[in-house]
């Protein structure tokens, strides 16, 4: 007959159980709960910091979409407080008009009122392309003046031919796109970027030269953006805009041979000429852009042209926070030559002088450079272009033009140009 175990040992392998493998399931219970907060308070914070990022994402779409949109409208910022499942997003903004930029911070909460929160500050600044170059063609560009200087960055979206003598090329890169042929007399000061073959025959470049090519997104005019947001407007009627001072804060411009005048905002405005040809001239104080709008190569409408001088009132030859200008034309700019007194050289050499943007960014048209008048006649060029300036007439002794990009443009652009958003700075925290 089998012995039975001893009185007790069930007794003690329960109290064994309970010393050893209670605390161990007990262990491994309470690690277990551990590493689900854990994980739960991980997703909490992935989830707040996707949906405050959202918020900088549909910015950025937003902006990046429709380049003529006003950031400066507070309804295009507005975002609701926006839910997704147990969390929320919401945004604050304010509104730099004069630096155009935009700051706003984000907010991302997922989980209960407690649950875990992010933040995101961040700066979208807006810049127009039309600013960016001092020179900037769409088309292959041939340079046959003589002795011309430019001043600023110098972009083609082609081929690039300097047949003249002595052109100069300062400051700013020379980019082109396609090839570049120039004479042994051509002075590069800058860094060149070219994309094609090259034949410099001796030309001298004081800086380096790249085999590759940046590219850029290239501007164009919404007319019928700027046919609805615009400070005065006229339709089918040719006239002639003769801007000037009324007083040290107040610019105006006069329609000639009416009674018209036109104030200009504090605040920059929009002018307007549609299914038309414009003429403009004088010294514009404000921030100023005129707009021309027609059919694609039509003669008779979408022209404008700049009869002698177009300065700014700061007489800087720079933009600045009160006084800025652009031109934009559907199809041709004409620049006439006038002689216009004082003479502002010693030799009696005259310049017409332009400040600003100018561009006819639909058409890629070259634009006309006229002299007109006895004696001495050049351009002096203050700004951007997107177009080539030609001579067609002479009336006495042509002056070699020169071209300075005015860098202030970025600074101060003037109103109701196309821009693309930057984002500058960005940084989360809880």
């Amino acid at each position: 007959m089998k012995p039975s175990p001893p009185r007790g040992s069930a007794f003690i392998h329960v109290l064994i159980l309970l010393v050893f493998v209670v605390p161990l399931i007990l262990f491994f219970l309470k690690s277990a709960a551990r590493q689900n907060k854990s994980a739960l308070q991980e997703r909490q914070i992935k989830e707040s910091r996707a949906l405050t990022t959202n918020v900088m994402v549909d910015f950025m779409r937003q902006f990046s979409q429709n380049q003529t949109a006003s950031y400066l409208d507070t309804s295009a910022l507005a975002r609701p407080e926006t839910f997704s499942g147990a969390g929320f997003s919401d945004v604050t903004t304010e509104i730099n008009a004069l630096g155009h930029f935009i700051y706003f911070r984000s907010t991302g909460r997922f989980g209960d009122p407690g649950g875990a929160v992010k933040h995101l500050d961040a700066v979208i600044r807006f810049a127009a392309d039309l600013t960016r170059f001092g020179n900037l063609f769409n088309n292959t560009i041939t340079i046959s003046a003589n002795g011309p200087t430019y001043n600023g960055g110098f972009y083609v979206n082609g081929n690039l031919t300097v047949t003249g003598a002595n052109a100069t090329f300062n400051s700013g890169p020379v980019v082109v796109k396609g090839n570049l042929t120039v004479p042994a007399s051509a002075v590069f000061n800058s860094d060149v970027y070219v994309e094609g073959a090259t034949a410099f025959n001796g030309a001298a470049v004081n800086g380096v030269i790249y085999r590759y090519v940046p590219n850029i997104d290239w501007p164009t005019i919404d007319t019928t953006y700027y046919s609805l947001h615009n400070n005065y407007a006229v339709d089918g009627t040719s006239q002639t805009w003769v801007f000037s001072v009324q007083t040290s804060t107040q610019g105006i411009f006069t329609v000639q041979g009416t009674t018209v005048v036109v104030k200009i905002p504090s605040t920059g405005g929009v002018f307007f000429a549609n299914n038309t040809n414009l003429t403009v001239r004088g010294t514009v104080r404000g921030r100023v852009t005129v707009v021309v709008a027609g059919p694609a190569l039509s003669a008779t409408a979408g022209n404008l042209r700049v009869n002698g001088s177009l300065v700014y009132a700061n007489g800087t030859n720079a933009a600045s926070a009160q006084d800025s200008f652009a031109a934009l034309a559907s199809n041709n700019i004409q620049i006439d030559c006038t002689i216009d007194p004082p003479p502002q050289a010693p030799n009696n050499t005259h310049f017409t002088i332009l400040n600003g943007v100018f561009s006819s960014v639909n058409s890629g048209q070259v634009n006309m450079v006229n002299a007109t008048g006895g004696g001495f006649a050049g351009l002096k060029f203050y700004g951007t272009r997107t177009n080539l300036f030609t001579l067609t007439a002479g009336g006495g002794t042509w002056t070699p033009s020169e071209f300075y990009y005015d860098a202030n443009l970025v600074k101060y652009p003037p109103p109701g140009l196309p821009e693309k958003p930057k984002l500058v700075t960005w940084r989360a925290s809880n």
